[in-house]
């Protein structure tokens, strides 16, 4: 069971004088978008008017179109795809995986507050988990130890653009290489730039049953992946499986 909780901040505008300039600045930036926009179509028609083929609007017009929007925080996070995982590991810890796509035009930063409860309503646990530098198109996975076996658990995303890292998922390539109670993989850094603190999580899977989990760090004596470098680390399973999946983070 999951609930996601969408909160969107709200401008309170005092003054006459504050509610014309504010109106003013709304036209105005209505106006670019509008413009904008109308350009891409303009460009779209006759560039496909030459070609014969239609072509689809570029991830950079659309990234252009939203900025000059203003990044909000419910629309960004309505346009995230999430998929659950749990298990229970041999010590009768619960383990609960979302793994989650970033879909909205904006590399975010993101935390994702989970709280449980028994079957009789009562609270018995509070988490939380994050990323920074989670690049638009990417998907990732936050992980979370439990104690006890939830009935039911809800978690809320509170998301912010991201503004003081460089995204750098789509720079990195992986390879895996399945050997016995383990995979090997192998992190490529395709960037110009080292990518800091890249950690994998591996999810071990039984016949489309999550069974195992395991998550570490990829990266060199100074936390990074240098540009051109491929590092490479174990993720061991305690229990047979038969395929994985593989999600990692970073920053640049």
């Amino acid at each position: 069971m999951r609930k996601i909780f969408l909160f969107a901040s709200a401008l309170m505008l005092v003054g006459c004088s504050a509610q014309s300039t504010t109106s003013n600045n709304s036209e105005s930036m209505q106006a670019q978008i509008e413009s904008l926009q109308r350009e891409n179509k303009e460009l779209k028609e006759h560039i496909n008017g030459l070609s014969g083929t239609e072509i689809e609007e570029s991830e950079e017009s659309k990234a252009d179109v939203a900025n000059l929007k203003g990044f909000d925080e419910s629309d960004v996070i309505s346009k995230l795809e999430v998929k659950e995982y749990s298990y229970i590991d041999s010590i009768n810890s619960y383990r609960l995986f979302l793994v989650i796509t970033n879909n909205s035009d904006y590399d975010i930063t993101i935390t994702a507050d989970l709280t449980t409860k028994d079957s009789d309503g009562n609270l018995i646990g509070a988490k939380s988990a994050d990323a920074r530098a989670f690049e638009r198109g990417s998907t990732i996975c936050l992980s979370y130890y439990l104690d006890d076996q939830p009935a039911t658990y809800e978690y809320e995303f509170n998301v912010g653009k991201e503004n003081n890292f460089k995204s750098i998922l789509s720079n990195l390539s992986y390879e895996t290489s399945i050997a016995k109670d383990k995979a090997i993989i192998s992190v490529t850094n395709n960037g110009e730039i080292p990518a800091e603190f890249v950690e994998y999580t591996c999810l071990f899977f039984k016949d489309n049953v999550l069974v195992g989990a395991d998550s570490g760090y990829t990266t060199d004596d100074d936390s990074e992946i240098k540009p051109g470098k491929t590092i490479n680390k174990e993720a061991r399973s305690f229990t047979d499986f038969d395929s994985i999946q593989v999600y990692l983070t970073g920053r640049g």
